[in-house]
């Protein structure tokens, strides 16, 4: 199986409604590829442990291998870099997480295991101060070398977190509550591409997903 075959079934196992990611793990565990879980009858998928009815009529009435053959295709037009979770190159911090997502997404040029990674989000109405005080703590980072900050790239602290990073010449990384198809907000459009330069974005999302407010929640 090729690579782009391979992603497909990686990408269509993350988009079984109602999996969840710790369930999805449990079954890779047990047969050992997205393809074989997606392959698999209810009946051996209900011989999992935990794995009861409702889990597995999700996964063998799920009709998601169309949308998952779109985003590979996607992906490759735009050139966007992935990871599934058993992928060496996935961030090694997020894989010791139970619910970290199957599959990763990003753009730019991004070192997610960088020594020091120091996330900064707060609220999306920022006083004087506050963002003072953001640009402050991350020309003290940048004095002392080797950070990177991770921030959501909303309004607020975290688009002055990005603001700030770029300013001092700190790696910054948004992570996105949707695909890559798109930035929201759309008025910070050219930070993110700024962004890409030394840091990125990444999201666990695929494009065409709603701006829902579950989802920035999730991120």
């Amino acid at each position: 199986m090729n690579d782009s075959e391979k992603l497909k079934y990686q990408i269509a196992l993350s988009l079984v409604p109602a999996i969840g990611f710790v369930h999805a793990k449990r079954l890779m565990a047990a047969f050992g590829s997205a393809e074989a879980v997606l392959k698999a009858s209810k009946k051996d998928l209900q011989r999992v442990p935990n794995i009861g009815e409702f889990i597995a009529q999700k996964v063998v009435s799920c009709n998601v291998l169309d949308k998952a053959e779109q985003e590979v295709e996607f992906i490759e037009k735009h050139r966007i870099s992935y990871a599934f979770y058993t992928d060496k190159n996935y961030p090694k911090r997020l894989k010791r997480c139970v619910d970290a997502p199957l599959v990763l997404f990003w753009k730019g040029n991004i070192d997610f295991n960088a020594e020091k990674m120091v996330a900064i989000v707060g609220t999306r109405n920022a006083t004087n101060y506050g963002r003072e005080f953001c640009d402050a703590l991350i020309s003290e980072m940048a004095a002392h070398g080797g950070y990177s900050v991770v921030s959501g790239l909303a309004y607020g602290i975290d688009v002055a977190a990005h603001k700030a990073s770029l300013k001092q010449g700190v790696p910054t990384l948004g992570v996105l509550g949707h695909g890559l198809d798109m930035i929201y907000p759309t008025l910070h459009k050219q930070v993110a591409v700024k962004m890409l330069k030394d840091g990125g974005l990444v999201t666990d999302f695929v494009s065409e997903t709603s701006v829902e407010r579950q989802n920035f929640l999730r991120r």
